[in-house]
């Protein structure tokens, strides 16, 4: 097991490392199948407690990082795109995959 938990804090620290050019890293928003909504996590150690604690049944990592609310209004910064190409449902794309 603890190799196996090595290997799942690798691949968090992969996922993690998609957001290096954020102005913070934490706290980040996340969610499991046992939190029932979003939680936040101040660092990569709560984030794999919950996912252990959840059999990471669920888990998701917020693209962007929380800040503080302003004015009453919670506050993002968005530097992340995230694009979804499913290419075998296009019917107009010039490269579709499949017949």
């Amino acid at each position: 097991m603890l190799a196996q938990n090595e290997i799942i804090k690798e691949n968090l620290q992969f996922i993690l490392s998609h957001f290096n050019g954020q102005e913070y890293k934490f706290p980040r928003a996340i969610m499991t199948l046992k939190s029932k909504g979003q939680i936040y996590s101040n660092n990569e150690e709560e984030i794999f407690h919950h996912f252990l604690e959840s059999d990471f049944i669920g888990c998701k990592i917020n693209g962007y990082p929380f800040f503080e609310k302003e004015d009453n209004v919670n506050k993002l910064s968005p530097s992340f795109l995230f694009i979804d190409l499913d290419l075998s449902l296009c019917n107009v794309c010039k490269y579709p995959k499949g017949n």
